[in-house]
């Protein structure tokens, strides 16, 4: 096959055919738009040759007039999951449509918690220029490789994703033998984020995630920051620490507020040396997870300070008037040396190799700093 990607938005007067050199292929569309002018057609598609919304690009289709139906002949690059207009009102509307992999907590294509069960494993996205919404019909096919575990045919039911996932109508069954459709009568809006799921509520399949963490020391105590997104049936969490980044221990509890996306934990009593804490989010059926690992430096009474300035590469900066050559170390976790050198400047750069990656623990003169 030959495929064609853009590079830039493309208007079809005329005819879009598949039939690409003759030998046929999909059409990336990126971040670019392919419109079709209200008197263009489509010819040659099938589910090997269609278009890929692979990025923020859509497909569109002008002049769709009274009762006309129209198929965008769309895919993501695993699967052709076209979607049908069928335009219910007088006069003409110009659409577009898009899809992309995973059903997401936030209702885009790269961001949020995926949900891993009971739904077809696609997101569409539908949009008119109508002043006046014109309530189309939609209609969504998919195929047996994009139903996650748990999906019932039998048992469909459409949802937009306003700020959450919200169920649009009726459970009832899919059509077809494979691939299947299911239609979106009378869609009510001028643009929706769409997919359909056999759960009678599609939010309780998508967990609480959290969006950030970090620790700080304050006088003498350490100040644990967290923020969460899509928080459903949450009990509370417990604030964790540990002193070498794997055994970890509760040292205190904090309940869940409901919209609330920021919390604090206050350490009142935290080792001198460098800790690590972790959040574990616990749900009201027992089910719980964990944030990410935030790190905590030691308490400073060294002259140099140590960090990463990117992902393979360390900086050390001494603080002290008179500095003095110091030889160091850095090491993997499972204690592999990585590098030894002598730093002969009071503000240094050290190279890491390229493969490596996670903590450090970096040795200079009688000094250890672990950098996460």
């Amino acid at each position: 096959s030959k495929d064609v990607e853009l590079n830039q938005n493309v208007t079809i007067n005329s005819e879009l055919d598949f039939q690409f050199n003759a030998t046929g292929g999909k059409l990336f569309l990126n971040s670019s738009n392919l419109t079709l002018a209200s008197g263009a057609i489509v010819s040659n598609n099938s589910s090997s040759f269609y278009v890929v919304s692979n990025g923020s690009g859509v497909m569109g289709k002008n002049g769709i007039g009274t009762s006309g139906t129209f198929t965008f002949p769309i895919g993501t690059a695993s699967s052709y999951n076209p979607a049908t207009i069928t335009h219910n009102a007088s006069g003409s509307a110009d659409y577009t449509m898009r899809v992309c992999e995973g059903v997401r907590s936030t209702g885009d294509c790269s961001t949020g918690t995926l949900a891993t069960s009971d739904v077809v494993d696609k997101t569409w996205f539908y949009s008119t220029n109508s002043a006046a919404t014109p309530s189309p019909d939609i209609t969504l096919q998919w195929n047996i490789s994009d139903e996650l575990t748990g999906f019932d045919r039998s048992n469909c039911q459409p949802y937009k994703h306003q700020s959450s996932w919200v169920a649009l109508g009726p459970i009832t069954s899919a059509s077809g033998t494979g691939p299947y459709t299911f239609d979106i009568l009378g869609f009510p809006d001028a643009n929706g984020t769409l997919t359909i799921s056999s759960s009678s509520n599609l939010a309780l399949l998508l967990p609480l995630s959290f969006t950030d963490i970090n620790a700080r020391r304050k006088n003498k105590i350490a100040e644990v920051r967290w923020a969460i997104a899509d928080a459903y049936n949450v009990d509370y969490f417990e604030v964790e620490r540990s002193v070498d980044g794997s055994f970890f221990e509760s040292i205190g509890k904090t309940g869940y507020e409901p919209f609330k996306e920021n919390y604090i934990y206050e350490d009142p009593m935290p080792y001198d040396g460098v800790q690590f804490y972790r959040i574990k989010a616990l749900d009201l059926d027992g089910s719980y997870r964990y944030s990410d690992i935030a790190f905590l430096p030691a308490a400073s009474h060294s002259e140099l300070r140590v960090w990463k300035s990117a992902p393979h590469r360390i900086r050390v900066v001494s603080t002290s008037s008179q500095y003095r050559p110091h030889a160091v170390e850095v090491y993997n976790m499972p204690g592999q040396l990585l590098v030894r050198s002598i730093l002969n400047s009071g503000d240094t750069e050290i190279e890491l190799p390229e493969l490596s990656r996670g903590m450090y623990l970096v040795r200079i003169g009688s000094e250890t700093f672990i950098l996460p």
